[in-house]
């Protein structure tokens, strides 16, 4: 075998075992106690808070900060019913009863989904937004932890 076949068999070589070695330490990160990241609920657990052993609900706050397409609001749903509308400098706190794997949507030029497995007695924060799109603008959910939900969450003044 030449010499150059030898160098190309060794570089293949070597990106095999590099790329192994990269997947097999995102999986491990993933799915280790000190990231709390699980394949199963797909968010890490410090996005839920324990609220209270006696509830027979979960709380879902819902915000969207001041920020980009202050003017373009979209509905938000579970499932397929419309639990709210995002507007900006907006918040809601609304009482879930459907435990288990749910889907938070929400559509304006394209759709973009959220999977939350509500549990009860958990508390869960979404902060929505927009990203630019070509005509309308694009809406963001995103599923925060409480020590970054709650104090955006509480920033938000409501005008009655």
């Amino acid at each position: 075998m030449g010499e150059k076949k030898v160098k190309i068999m060794k570089k293949r070589i070597f990106l095999k075992v590099m790329t192994f070695g990269f997947f097999t330490l995102l999986l491990a990160s993933a799915c280790s106690p000190k990231t709390g990241m699980t394949f199963a609920s797909g968010y890490a657990d410090d996005m839920v808070d324990e609220v209270a052993a006696d509830w027979d609900y979960a709380l879902l706050h819902i915000y969207r900060p001041a920020g980009a397409g202050a003017l373009v609001g979209y509905d938000v749903l579970l499932g397929d019913e419309v639990i709210c509308r995002s507007k900006n400098k907006w918040k809601t706190t609304l009482e879930i009863r459907d435990f288990g794997q749910n889907m938070l949507w929400a559509s304006t030029e394209s759709k973009v989904e959220l999977p939350v497995n509500f549990e009860k007695g958990r508390e869960y924060y979404v902060r929505c937004g927009i990203k630019m799109g070509i005509v309308v603008g694009r809406p963001t959910l995103e599923l925060v932890s409480k020590k970054t939900g709650k104090p955006q969450f509480d920033a938000i003044k409501v005008k009655d």
